[in-house]
């Protein structure tokens, strides 16, 4: 009997233990979420965000808001202006929406009796004494603009919405990053004016850039914690024209060497191939041609009778003897024609002279005597 009691007593500690780690958790869970929480424009929007497991999914959850306004000033009676909108459920147990009062603009001394949360007809959480000069948030400016010369780049933007005519400062803070980094890699610059003069070569490739503002109070007594920063406006990408055509200037150059250098390269690729095939048929003997004839072998009288004159080869009889003339004491005698070939009619021709007899004409008279 007294094992089972130990038994039971182990698993209701057990049990309690549970109980216990679990309600701690749920406690750290729940202070984690930040409750209700506003931020207004300084003009007539406030943008309201709950965070809380209180209410399920379904709930039917509104946020309502209270303004004061005077009727007449003179007799100082006061209207009560109650604006509500519903709570939209964004991610996990937040939820959030917008109260817009249209006949009300907030001032520094203005001061909202309560914001609270309803869920189907039941307050889950409650804002007293709401001022909205505690808690400004601005709308984002709009796109930024970006003009690149060659001098410089110029960005610049406007506000998101008309600000509030009591806020007279503004900070604006620009964050401008390379296409491939992350924002938490940006540059940031800030300025009180609504652009920005960046000197040409600090910004290089293609880049991006987004502007967010925060009013700078300038009331008696006022905390830098009253004003938030805004959310960051849309991105406008844009690329550096002079990086790019500096770029394309260095690309062309480089383009032009890599065609001048394989041009170099054919040309003398060509020259050596042809010296390469020159030497190569000069050792084979492939270049070496016919031989000239000699003429010792064809006119071989040239020297062997002449000595190697040419003029006497070519005319060896002088002048005189150049002609042949009949001797005057020797009768002629005359030629007849006879149809036999037999006997030749008697005929008496003068002897030549040795010399002409190794002439060039020499030889061409027996050639046709022949």
């Amino acid at each position: 009997m007294s094992h089972i009691v130990v038994i039971t007593m182990t698993i209701l500690l057990s049990l309690f233990l549970l109980v216990v780690l679990f309600s701690v958790h749920a406690a750290n869970f729940h202070k984690g979420l930040r409750g209700l929480s506003c931020v207004n424009d300084y003009v007539n929007n406030i943008s309201c965000t709950w965070e809380s497991s209180a209410a399920t999914p379904r709930a039917d959850c509104w946020v309502l808001g209270e303004q004061s306004t005077f009727i007449g000033r003179k007799l100082g009676v006061k209207e009560k202006i109650i604006e509500s909108c519903k709570l939209k459920r964004h991610i996990n147990f937040t939820r959030g929406c917008n109260l817009v009062f249209e006949k009300k603009k907030f001032s520094y001394n203005n001061v909202m009796p309560y914001i609270r949360v309803e869920c189907n007809g039941t307050m889950m959480e409650n804002i007293t004494d709401y001022k909205p000069v505690e808690h400004i948030k601005m709308h984002p400016p709009g796109v930024p603009n970006v003009n690149s010369t060659a001098n410089e780049t110029i960005i610049s933007w406007r506000p998101g919405s008309l600000p509030s005519k009591y806020l007279k400062t503004l900070s604006f803070q620009t964050q401008i990053k390379q296409k491939h980094q992350t924002w938490n890699e940006a540059i940031i610059l800030s300025t009180l004016q609504r652009n920005l003069w960046i000197p040409a070569g600090k910004l290089k490739g293609h880049c991006e850039v987004r502007v967010r503002v925060k009013p700078i109070l300038s009331y008696k007594n006022s905390n830098s914690h009253w004003s938030n920063w805004s959310n960051w406006s849309p991105t406008t990408s844009w690329t550096n024209e002079v990086e790019t055509s500096q770029n394309l200037e260095r690309l062309l150059s480089t383009t032009q060497l890599i065609i001048l250098g394989v041009i170099l390269g054919i040309i003398l690729g060509i020259i050596t191939v042809t010296v390469f095939l020159y030497r190569s048929c000069a050792s084979r003997g492939l270049l070496k041609g016919k031989p000239l004839p000699n003429p010792s072998k064809y006119f071989h009288t040239l020297h062997s009778v002449h000595g190697g004159n040419l003029k006497n080869w070519l005319n060896p009889l002088t002048v005189s003897e150049a002609f042949f003339t009949a001797q005057p004491r020797d009768p002629i005698s005359p030629l007849e024609m006879c149809e036999s070939w037999d006997v030749a009619p008697p005929a008496r021709l003068h002897q030549c002279p040795a010399s002409l007899q190794h002439s060039p004409l020499h030889h061409l008279r027996l050639q046709r005597g022949r």
